[in-house]
């Protein structure tokens, strides 16, 4: 189990801070400009990396990382080459070097120089007694020996989650402070935001951010990222998509400790060897399903807490059925059992007479019921049924006890109107609503309260306030028409946001009303700021030899030379 802990280390360490979930694999990432594929081999372990650029409407070729992996599964080279429009051209490549638990030691690049490999840098890795990469050191080859370039110092809380990286350069013999990163968790234990700093004038100043999203599977799918420019201000979106790759889970044998399971397996992704299903087995077979597997089970037919438990053993002329120990169920006959009715004496029964009422098996097993009083012969029909005396004025209408059908005559009927009161009516009324039939057989409305009697308009009505500087008049609840206030108009203008204007400054064009409610133009490029002139302006170069002095192109006050008459 270490050894997959640290073959899980050994992987994150490498992808940084992507994520996956057991077992997906990344086939693809996207940016506006930018797009990587990935192919795996049959272990599910990267084997390409080709990276597409945006250019001309289509995607081209522009980088291509592959990848290849040591006996123990784990990656030791990763070279990358450039497409230059016709072929692949080697770039450089990384060889790493691991200690005995798959732990990464050194990283080393070697460039594609003058068709040779040449080395030219070297990273060095040291490590926590929690396998928590602690330092990380960049040199590079001066040609005979490797020198001190950059370190990375990297901390971690309890739950031995990295929460910053600090970067020193090496300046002048010592380490100096460059810039940082700083990590930060969802409560899923996931990576959920990364903020960069820059160390300028002696403290920390932000730089960028980066805010990384998931899907239900734990798969990162989105990242944003962001620049800081006295706010954060969104620069760029990395869209991440995965596939399923339930080929790669390797089944190992295991014990889980249970004595009634067989065939026990623990399940690893061969990708990087993360535990994708704990140890656990199948069943031994239990036909009873009392948690005792048959072979140790004393009655492997009956769950065993029913012994001493009542039960059914079939017979209806038995009682007080239980199971005993020797896994049957028996009973006593039973003295009360009516074979003829298959009922017990005092058991309610039909004797299919409905002028009686409870009936029930007597001693002599026989089913027998008692006369029903409420049944009320003439109109096939009980006392308190509900029946129908035919008069359209009467409700509640059912049999009473003289055996008549008769109903109470219903108050809330109103004639004039053939409704009844609380029936939902129109009094023709626009400015009042949820019109009734009343108490008094009126049908009468409740004033409506968002009528605006002097506007003859409704509360929420669009209107128009006659103000050229809002906008979405509506009728408030003051019975008001009023709009918004138009968040472009400058009223110290009088104009709206990209409005024309005259900012009264002769060297700019084009001028504007800006977002903060200036006038201002665009810098005119004829302008000459040496000069104070334009180009093509009259000028004067203080020459007596010239005329028709004019500014060039290069705001430069041109030369016209008089021509010197020829002597014979």
């Amino acid at each position: 189990m270490k050894l997959f802990r640290r073959l899980l280390l050994f992987i994150f360490i490498y992808v940084s801070t992507y994520s996956f979930a057991c077992p997906y694999v990344m086939v693809e990432k996207n940016t506006a400009t930018t797009k990587d594929s990935y192919t795996y081999n049959g272990q599910c372990q990267e084997t390409s990396n080709l990276t597409q650029i945006w250019f001309n409407g289509r995607w081209e070729n522009d980088q291509l990382f592959t990848y290849t992996y040591n006996a123990n599964g784990w990656q030791d080279s990763r070279t990358r080459k450039d497409w230059n429009g016709i072929s692949w051209i080697n770039t450089y490549f990384y060889t790493n070097t691991f200690n005995a638990y798959g732990l990464r030691l050194t990283n080393r690049r070697d460039d594609w120089i003058n068709n040779t490999w040449q080395p030219s840098e070297l990273y060095e890795y040291f490590y926590d007694a929690s396998d928590n990469l602690i330092d990380r050191y960049l040199k590079d080859w001066t040609g005979n020996a490797w020198v001190n370039k950059t370190w990375y110092n990297y901390t971690y809380n309890g739950q031995n989650q990295r929460t910053s990286n600090i970067i020193y350069n090496w300046k002048n013999g010592d380490w100096v402070l460059d810039s940082k990163y700083e990590y930060y968790y969802n409560g899923e234990s996931l990576l959920s935001e990364r903020i960069n700093y820059d160390y300028k004038n002696g403290s920390w100043v932000e730089n960028s951010r980066t805010l990384y999203f998931y899907d239900s599977n734990q798969n990162l799918v989105r990242e944003w990222e962001y620049d800081w420019q006295g706010q954060w201000q969104y620069t760029e979106e990395t869209t991440y998509k995965y596939e399923y790759k339930t080929d790669c889970l390797d089944a190992q044998p295991c014990d889980d400790g249970n004595a009634c399971t067989i065939n026990d397996s623990i399940y690893i992704f061969t990708a990087n060897g993360q535990i994708c299903q704990p140890c656990s087995g199948q069943p031994a077979p239990d036909s009873d399903g009392d948690g005792i597997c048959d072979s140790q089970d004393s009655c492997p037919t009956l769950h065993n807490s029913l012994i001493g438990q009542g039960c059914n053993d079939g017979n209806p002329l038995t009682i007080m059925d239980t199971y005993g120990t020797d896994c049957s169920c028996k009973g006593t006959p039973d003295p009360n059992y009516c074979a003829a009715l298959n009922l017990y004496i005092g058991n309610a029964c039909n004797d299919n007479n409905p002028t009686t009422i409870n009936d029930v098996v007597n001693a002599n097993c026989v089913c027998a019921g008692t006369p029903d009083p409420n049944y009320c012969a003439a109109l096939n029909l009980f006392i308190g049924n509900a029946c129908n005396d035919n008069n359209p004025n009467t409700l509640n209408d059912m049999v009473n006890a003289n055996c008549e059908c008769a109903g109470t005559p219903d108050p809330n009927y109103c004639a004039a109107l053939n409704l009844y009161i609380g029936n939902a009516c129109n009094d023709n009324n626009p400015t009042t609503i949820n019109d009734v039939v009343n108490a008094n057989c009126e049908c009468a409305g409740t004033p409506d309260p968002n009528y605006c009697a002097a506007l003859n308009l409704f509360i929420g009505n669009a209107c128009n306030d006659n103000n050229p500087t809002t906008f979405n008049d509506v009728v408030n609840t003051n019975c008001e028409c009023a709009g918004t206030p138009d968040p472009n108009y400058c009223a110290a203008l009088n104009l709206f946001i990209g409005n024309a204007c005259n900012d009264n400054n002769p060297t700019t064009f084009n001028d504007v009303v800006n977002t903060n409610c200036e006038c201002a133009g665009t810098p005119d490029p004829n302008y000459c700021t040496t000069l104070y002139l334009f180009i093509g302006n009259a000028c004067n170069d203080h020459d007596p030899t010239t005329f028709n002095d004019v500014v060039n192109a290069n705001c430069e006050c041109v030369e016209l030379r008089i021509p010197t008459t020829v002597r014979r």
